[in-house]
């Protein structure tokens, strides 16, 4: 799924996103009540994909995704969203280790309201060591 950011956005974005985090092997697992929890009644939805690597990748991954939400939506602020998923995919031959999940907690503290946060982490087969994130937020202020 590409980057994007959808004004009012409907069911089948749902659907969409359930499809997206409906991955094998999930060690804490994003569901399509999840999605519907983020996007049911929101005004504007982004999603956004990051790619991290080396010793920092979750924190890495985020921002990477952050610098999409620049392009995506330049005229929202992605840290005033008021919910918000954080799917990590990391590589079954290179595990996520606690000390890199830290990452999320500082891009959590980034943000000016105090959203609702959910968050998954998969392990994939046949993945480089890189880490995958993804990023959906609702209800974006606009700057």
């Amino acid at each position: 799924m590409k980057n994007l950011f959808i004004e009012q956005p409907n069911d089948d974005i749902i659907i969409e996103l359930e499809h997206l985090y409906s991955i094998d092997n999930g060690i804490i697992n994003i569901g399509i009540e999840d999605c519907q929890s983020i996007i049911s009644g929101a005004k504007n939805v982004i999603i956004l994909k990051g790619k991290g690597t080396g010793s920092n990748r979750v924190s890495n991954a985020l921002e990477d995704a952050v610098l999409h939400s620049c392009k995506t939506a330049a005229e929202y602020d992605l840290f005033s969203a008021d919910k918000v998923i954080i799917k990590l995919l990391y590589p079954k031959e290179n595990q996520l280790m606690l000390k890199e999940a830290s990452g999320i907690l500082d891009f959590a503290d980034m943000f000016t309201s105090k959203p609702t946060f959910i968050w998954g982490i998969s392990e994939m087969v046949n993945m480089q060591d890189d880490v995958i994130a993804f990023i959906v937020a609702s209800n974006l202020a606009k700057k």
